[in-house]
């Protein structure tokens, strides 16, 4: 088992390989966020990839069990919706129209690094964590 906390943001970031191998892109409705919410977004989850690096995967007692249980059941529902996004070619209308697909992206992967960060023992990878999930839902909502 990789204790190494590198897995957490390879395992987030592995289905954008979807867009580069299918050449897709996620059509928006044109509007764009504020630089501020923008910069922030980027930000955080910039701390979110790099802060993992440093820390090793707990997974002593049944509390952290459990805690990987519901991340690898994040992941799996954050990679069904990325799947159903590359079937249905990027397709705006579609992503808005199925509940299933929007939620799953936006908060997945932030639920995800928000135990990730319990696992990891991390103080500094919660409040990045939460940084991101704020701002990533803030910009997702104003440009989807």
């Amino acid at each position: 088992m990789i204790k190494n906390g590198i897995i957490i943001p390879v395992l987030i970031l592995l289905p954008n390989l979807l867009i580069v191998i299918y050449k897709g892109e996620i059509e928006t409705s044109g509007n764009k966020a504020h630089i501020i919410l923008t910069v922030l977004e980027n930000l955080s989850r910039f701390g979110t990839v790099i802060l993992p690096i440093f820390y090793k995967i707990n997974m002593d007692g049944p509390f952290y069990k459990l805690l990987t249980l519901a991340m690898i059941l994040l992941l799996v529902l954050y990679y069904i919706a990325w799947i159903r996004l590359v079937r249905f070619n990027f397709e705006r209308e579609y992503f808005l129209k199925r509940l299933i697909i929007p939620l799953p992206l936006v908060f997945a992967p932030t639920v995800f690094l928000i135990l990730s960060s319990v696992v990891l023992k991390s103080i500094p990878m919660l409040l990045f964590s939460i940084v991101f999930l704020i701002f990533h839902y803030l910009v997702s909502r104003i440009e989807l």
